[in-house]
């Protein structure tokens, strides 16, 4: 048997094994070339929804393309802050202050620390650390305001709003 027809069984050996698992949710850490396409073109077509039923996320967007070209029709397909921007151009309770219509800029954060450096101290603090690390301080705060003045978010405070949301969502149900 050559290489390429064993590595081939081993792929849909391990797509099996995946797909049979009784787990309800997976998470899929693979490489390129392994067969993460193939993996959820077979869970969802063997699950019963619609498209908008299915969502797949990536951290890359040259893999998002992918998907997209080859989920489509099947299922939504974004990466993880595209799919943050996506909540929160779709559900007002998430935007923390910003308006209806605001823009997603990812140079936010360099405007952020310009601001910072301007009316607070010569050096800034590490806001997408700080949001990285969901923390609560006074910095992560200012980064939110300043966000809300020019309604605007970038990569990294986009998730941070829509963790935070979902977070007092779940911490607090409305009844």
């Amino acid at each position: 048997m050559n290489s390429e027809a064993s590595f081939n069984d081993q792929v849909n050996k391990l797509i099996t094994d995946i797909l049979n698992s009784p787990a309800t949710k997976k998470l899929v850490v693979a490489g390129p070339g392994t067969g993460k396409t193939t993996l959820f073109k077979k869970a969802i077509n063997n699950s019963s929804g619609y498209e908008n039923d299915h969502l797949a996320l990536t951290f890359i967007n040259n893999l998002e393309d992918e998907l997209k070209k080859e989920l489509e029709g099947i299922a939504k397909v974004y990466t993880f802050h595209g799919y943050c921007h996506y909540l929160l151009i779709n559900n007002s309770a998430l935007r923390f202050g910003l308006k209806e219509r605001f823009h997603y800029y990812p140079p936010l954060i360099h405007l952020v620390i310009k601001d910072w450096i301007v009316t607070k101290t010569p050096s800034s603090p590490q806001f997408i650390n700080e949001m990285r690390n969901l923390s609560e301080d006074d910095s992560v705060s200012y980064f939110t305001e300043k966000g809300n003045y020019y309604n605007a978010v970038g990569y990294d405070d986009s998730i941070y709003r829509v963790f935070k949301a979902l977070s007092e969502t779940v911490a607090s149900p409305k009844e």
